[in-house]
């Protein structure tokens, strides 16, 4: 069924209530809004000055091909593309993983121990490359490395560096791999796969079809693999007092404490996110 008319209040409303199935009321007006001003430009003020102007046959088409989209579960990121993290629009698809707000908490604890501003970071596991490009464009003094197993998430990261002028070193590294390099970091910081197989059931449709699984799951007889791997790295490529940042599944937190402690790290600290939930660590070489 189309919508009533072909004004900017109609549109808006159809397809605010062909989506609430799958989100709340507040959530698929948030949604509609995006869409409408991806596509058209228009902001929420203009979509409420002028709801009574006539959208095109082809706007109309544009609009009801995304929320079809969203009624697949597609995440609205992937559907236009981007995201915003630290405030920086991102590009996003289907090789990355979307941006989380605990994962600019991680960001913003890293910028709060104010490291030297000569400091060497490297980001295991970039995606989009969210972490790296944040903090250079946050202390453009950090010298930035980042490095993930996909080359398409590496080319998606690329773009995003270059469409912010964010100076960072890429490259293609399997962290289970051997040692791509005798260099040390000053910081390392890693968001990796830390979700067992088993809890995929639980999980919303547009995460687990979509998100890239590579950058998600972990084994169940394994979960802390990329931890482990990660903190052997450090303890050859960390520089003296050299720091490890991690976020972490909230239900490893102390597990993830005990992995780094027993294999020398100091200063172990586990930090919550806004929610209460453990997601953070941060321990000195």
């Amino acid at each position: 069924m189309p919508p009533r008319s072909n004004t900017v209040h109609d549109v808006f409303e159809h397809y605010q209530h062909k989506i609430i199935p799958l989100y709340s009321e507040n959530e698929a007006k948030s949604i509609i809004y995006i869409l409408m001003e991806h596509f058209f430009g228009r902001s929420r003020l203009d979509i409420c000055m002028n709801a009574q102007q006539r959208m095109s046959e082809s706007e109309i088409v544009l609009m009801y091909d995304a929320v079809e989209q969203l009624l697949q579960n597609i995440p609205i990121q992937y559907i236009i593309s981007s995201t915003t993290f630290f405030g920086f629009p991102l590009k996003v698809d289907t090789s990355t993983l979307i941006p989380r707000q605990e994962t600019e908490e991680l960001v913003q604890w890293i910028i709060q121990e104010k490291p030297s501003q000569s400091s060497k970071i490297l980001d295991i596991g970039t995606g989009s490359g969210a972490i790296a490009i944040a903090l250079k464009k946050m202390c453009p003094e950090y010298r930035l490395f980042a490095c993930d197993i996909s080359e398409k998430a590496l080319r998606t990261a690329q773009q995003n560096a270059t469409q912010l002028n964010a100076e960072i070193s890429f490259f293609q590294w399997d962290i289970l791999s051997k040692q791509p390099s005798t260099e040390t970091f000053d910081i390392i910081v890693s968001n990796p796969p830390y979700i067992p197989f088993s809890e995929k059931k639980d999980m919303s449709d547009h995460v687990v079809q979509y998100e890239p699984a590579i950058a998600l799951f972990v084994p169940d007889e394994d979960p802390l693999l990329f931890y482990e791997a990660i903190a052997q790295f450090a303890l050859k490529h960390l520089s003296p007092q050299g720091e490890l940042f991690f976020e972490i599944h909230e239900k490893f937190g102390k597990e993830v404490v005990d992995l780094l402690s027993k294999n020398g790290f100091q200063k172990i600290m586990l930090r919550q996110d806004l929610l209460g939930k453990d997601r953070m660590v941060r321990a000195v070489q």
